[in-house]
């Protein structure tokens, strides 16, 4: 056996190795990439639902309307994120709906504890 038959013979499974290795290395980042879109697509319809909860508790803007749905859409759009096998979101998504159930009580007096919880997680507190 020669050297060129050699090197034909070896050439493959080390052309199909590196080809595997490429494709799990492009998954994996196509993985991490999405799963970055994922929290910041999260992180985003968060801060618009507390945005939203704020403005409801003030009461400011009229009736409220676009601030409703405001709230909805971002609670709905964090639901649907929600991975039905998984109950990782289950504590926030509880306390949305608590929270929803509040403002439509009283929303006047949750701007005090709005106030007080913002301003106890500045500070560290619990």
């Amino acid at each position: 056996m020669n050297a060129t038959q050699f090197a034909l013979i070896g050439f493959g499974p080390i052309a199909t190795a590196l080809t595997i290795f490429g494709f799990v290395v492009v998954r994996g980042t196509k993985v991490s990439e999405f799963r970055q879109s994922w929290i910041n697509d999260q992180r985003t319809d968060l801060s618009k639902l507390l945005a939203a909860s704020r403005q409801l508790a003030r009461c400011t803007g009229g009736t409220g309307d676009a601030a409703w749905l405001a709230f909805d859409e971002a609670a709905t759009r964090i639901n649907l994120r929600e991975n039905p096998a998984k109950s990782e979101w289950k504590d926030v998504l509880d306390a949305i709906a608590a929270l929803r159930i509040d403002l439509r009580a009283q929303p006047r007096r949750l701007t005090s504890t709005l106030r007080q919880r913002t301003s106890k997680a500045r500070h560290g507190c619990c």
